[in-house]
């Protein structure tokens, strides 16, 4: 019965393998840089009020999407922002019969296409913006 907030990123997990599936090069905050591995694109629920938090959702992130340091063009522009994003719709029923409208996520998802969807969705997103962001 109490509030609930939506919140979203990506874990990064070392394999050293060669026939893994989605073996790629992620971010690893870890390490400040991309690495080769595997990556995990997780969405959670937060309990305001209680502050107890709930994974709903994980999901791996396929190799070769544009939208890392040492990206690979991947084809018709699809990318990883779309991969994260696409992983919210397909939820989307469920999260606002939870009543989830807020979302949070790390600078990364700062981005205008991030926005645009989750308003499309009738959300708001809670980020933080580059020091150099446009305001308008």
């Amino acid at each position: 019965g109490e509030p609930l907030i939506g919140v979203f990123d990506c874990t990064f997990v070392p394999k050293s393998g060669t026939e893994s599936y989605g073996l790629g090069r992620f971010f690893s905050s870890a390490a400040g840089r991309s690495e080769r591995g595997q990556e995990v694109s997780i969405l959670g629920v937060v309990a305001t009020k209680s502050r107890e938090a709930f994974g709903v959702d994980a999901i791996q992130t396929p190799a070769g999407l544009s939208g890392s340091t040492l990206e690979e063009k991947s084809p018709a522009g699809y990318s990883r922002v779309d991969f994260y994003l696409e992983q919210i719709q397909d939820l989307r029923g469920q999260l606002t019969e939870m009543g989830i409208s807020y979302w949070v996520g790390d600078g990364f998802y700062a981005k205008r296409k991030v926005f645009g969807a989750i308003t499309e969705m009738d959300g708001d997103l809670i980020t933080r913006l580059r020091s150099d962001a446009n305001l308008r």
